[in-house]
C-alpha cells in the first residue's frame, strides 16, 4: 500500500525501503565497535564501561527525539535506520516515551547530548588506537569517514522523517544546500 509516495505497512507506519542495503552497511559497522571494545577492554574494565556509557547516553537521549518527532519507525514491529546502528535501540525505548511532554526546549537537548554522546562514542577509540598502530587509526578514520558519507547520501534520502527534524536529516539537507530556496 502506497501513501503520499512512501510505501507503508499493515499498521499504516511508513516502511523503510532499504532494509537489506541498510543491514548490509551497518553488520560490519556493529562489528567493528564490538571489536573496538574488545580492545578497549584490553586497557581495563574501567575504559570499556566508558565507552559503553556513551552508547548508552546517545541511545536513551534520542529515544526522546524519536518520540517528540512521532517517528513512524518507532515500536517493535518498525524498522528504525538509525545512524551507527546502535541507534535502532532508541526507537524501542521511545515507545516508552510517546506520552512524555513535548518540548521543542527538551527535543534540541536530547538531540544535543545524544549527538555529543555519539559523536564521543566515535572518537574515544582513537585515543586507544594511537596506541596500536597509526595504520589501524588511519583505517578506522577512513571507515568512519566512508560510513557517515555513504549514510547521509545513501540511507537518509529514503528516510520519512529526514525532510523533517530528524537531526541527522537536517544535516545531510544543509550539506546538500536542499534548504536553500
Amino acid at each position: 500500500m502506497k501513501e503520499n509516495g512512501k510505501k507503508t505497512d499493515n499498521l499504516n507506519k511508513t516502511c523503510f525501503p532499504k532494509k537489506l542495503f541498510y543491514i548490509a552497511l551497518h553488520l560490519p559497522l556493529i562489528g567493528l565497535f564490538a571489536v573496538l571494545g574488545f580492545y578497549i577492554y584490553s586497557f581495563g574494565l574501567k575504559f570499556l564501561l566508558f565507552y559503553i556509557l556513551f552508547g548508552l547516553i546517545s541511545i536513551i537521549f534520542q529515544s526522546y527525539c524519536c518520540a517528540y518527532q512521532n517517528c513512524p519507525y518507532v515500536g517493535f514491529k518498525s524498522f528504525c535506520p538509525g545512524i551507527g546502528g546502535f541507534l535502532i535501540l532508541s526507537s524501542y525505548i521511545a515507545v516508552f516515551l510517546k506520552k512524555a511532554p513535548k518540548s521543542k526546549f527538551w527535543f534540541n537537548l536530547c538531540a544535543s547530548i545524544g549527538g555529543l554522546s555519539a559523536f564521543v562514542f566515535v572518537v574515544y577509540p582513537v585515543f586507544f588506537l594511537i596506541k596500536l598502530n597509526l595504520l589501524y587509526l588511519i583505517l578506522y578514520i577512513l571507515v568512519s569517514i566512508i560510513y557517515v558519507c555513504s549514510f547521509f547520501y545513501l540511507i537518509c534520502p529514503g528516510c520519512a522523517i529526514a525532510a523533517t527534524t530528524c537531526p541527522g536529516g537536517v544535516f545531510y539537507r544543509r550539506t546538500l544546500r536542499k534548504d536553500e530556496k
